[in-house]
């Protein structure tokens, strides 16, 4: 049964392999995270969280990586209001605001590039059924995770029928609010998270953010959620 150091530990596992994607081991966690325990015991309850589901080891004597359980379980944990500095919210805006005598579309798409160079990300444009836009998907491309053959498998296939993919219900359930889709909970692939959530005067339109597992969440949902604000 999960108890609070598990959360705590899952936590922190998750921190680690979104900055750095490699295996978390038991003397890391110890060092850098305030858990109050010995290396011995936080090995111990790795093990523990590997039964739950939360771990997986990839291999003998490495140390241990997140499964989609535990990102929920770290949604439902981290804070996802950070600060943004200046800096990065004008140059959001200029790239809204750059094209004056622009019609709106092309403003959002000039927004999205703006999001996708940024956070080195996919991002997705919903306008309406059967009309999306999307850049950045090269980025995928740039992720450690595509020395896994699994997650170079998903992207080529989702590169090959993205158009296809956008036509599905792909942004059922989303809200005003940012709303995750995890691993198996997203229509693209189980190697990949997506966010979403709507935007405009009526909440017509959505953005989504596509990329692995392992992003950096809390920075994607904040800077997702001032550029839904301004756009609304």
């Amino acid at each position: 049964m999960m108890n609070e150091r598990h959360r705590k530990l899952v936590y922190a596992v998750v921190e680690e392999y979104i900055q750095t994607a490699l295996p978390v081991c038991s003397k890391l966690l110890t060092t850098k995270y305030d858990l109050e325990v010995s290396p011995a015991t936080v090995r111990h309850e790795m093990v523990e969280l590997d039964a739950l589901g939360y771990l997986h080891q990839p291999y003998t004597s490495a140390g241990r990586i997140p499964t989609e359980k535990a990102y929920k379980l770290y949604l439902e944990l981290a804070d996802m209001n950070q600060p943004l500095d200046e800096k990065t919210e004008r140059q959001i805006e200029n790239a809204y605001y750059q094209d004056e005598e622009g019609e709106p579309r092309r403003k959002i798409k000039n927004t999205a590039k703006a999001l996708a160079e940024e956070l080195r990300e996919t991002i997705i444009v919903g306008f309406g059924k059967y009309d999306t836009y999307y850049t950045g998907v090269s980025h995928l491309f740039s992720k450690p995770e595509f020395g896994d053959a699994d997650f170079v498998r998903d992207i080529s296939e989702i590169i090959d029928r993205i158009d296809d993919l956008l036509e599905e219900k792909l942004f059922d359930g989303a809200g005003e609010k940012m709303c995750a889709l995890i691993g198996s909970d997203n229509s693209f692939s189980d190697n990949c998270s997506l966010l979403v959530m709507k935007f405009g005067h009526d909440m017509e339109h959505f953005l989504g953010l596509l990329g692995p597992l392992r992003m950096n969440y809390r920075y994607n949902t904040t800077l997702l959620n001032f550029t839904q604000k301004f756009l609304s």
